[in-house]
């Protein structure tokens, strides 16, 4: 009877053995969740049940496999988490705006101005100040008629009258990157009206087809702003030349 009850724990014993490629791991092994560890066990001799082995335990004159720890797939905790660090990514999106926001100030509010009133304030009478931000090499190259050069490090550093801060002025470079900087400069200087172009810089006033000075168009001040007076008597305020 006791040889028996031997032989039939043996074949209960291997019937648990689970077969993964070309190993095997016990089914105890499979769901002992509660061990993070890793667990050795050592390759059994022909006709033996496997011997499971704790780290730092040793078999000796056999060949130790490690199999890890099984993972536990939890698809409700993992949505959970899911949500709270999407949670976290808007949260800390809406703090940096609000941080942004409460940093930027009424002088760094720069409005835009289109071309064509531009043009027709000069028909009025009330032709605005034209800030050139480049270096004074770019300037020379081509510029606006009748602008003048001022770098942000000058506007820092120079004096202004009243009523030079009570005049329109449009700041502009090539693609107003220097221009808008330069505006908000002036705006802090205590200009009361200050603006950059809809269509930004020397680029959307040359894709507009207005003339510019300098020695790449070959054209003096002077002459490109008797053109430009020309050409605000056709256009109407308020609307883009073309």
């Amino acid at each position: 009877m006791a040889a028996a009850g031997i032989a039939l724990r043996g074949r209960l014993l291997r019937r648990r053995q689970l077969r993964l490629g070309g190993g095997e791991r016990l089914h105890a092994d499979l769901l002992d969740l509660g061990h993070p560890r890793p667990v050795c066990r050592s390759a059994p001799a022909h006709g033996q049940p496997h011997r499971l082995l704790r780290p730092g335990r040793h078999a000796h004159g056999r060949r130790l496999q490690v199999a890890p720890a099984s993972p536990c797939f939890n698809r409700k905790g993992y949505d959970m988490e899911r949500q709270r660090a999407s949670r976290n990514r808007a949260l800390a999106c809406a703090a940096l705006l609000l941080a942004l926001a409460a940093g930027c100030r009424a002088e760094d509010l720069i409005r835009k101005i289109g071309h064509g009133a531009v043009l027709g304030a000069m028909r009025d009478g009330h032709a605005p100040l034209l800030v050139d931000a480049r270096e004074a090499a770019e300037f020379e190259e081509e510029r606006l008629p009748g602008a003048v050069n001022l770098t942000l490090r000058e506007v820092t550093s120079a004096r202004f009258s009243e009523e030079d801060r009570r005049r329109t002025v449009i700041a502009y470079c090539v693609k107003d990157f220097r221009g808008y900087e330069v505006a908000r400069a002036l705006r802090r200087a205590g200009f009361t009206n200050v603006r950059v172009f809809e269509d930004p810089g020397l680029k959307g006033w040359k894709k507009a087809r207005l003339p510019t000075a300098g020695t790449l168009p070959g054209v003096a001040d002077d002459a490109a702003l008797r053109e430009l007076q020309r050409r605000s008597l056709q256009a109407p305020a308020g609307k883009d030349a073309s």
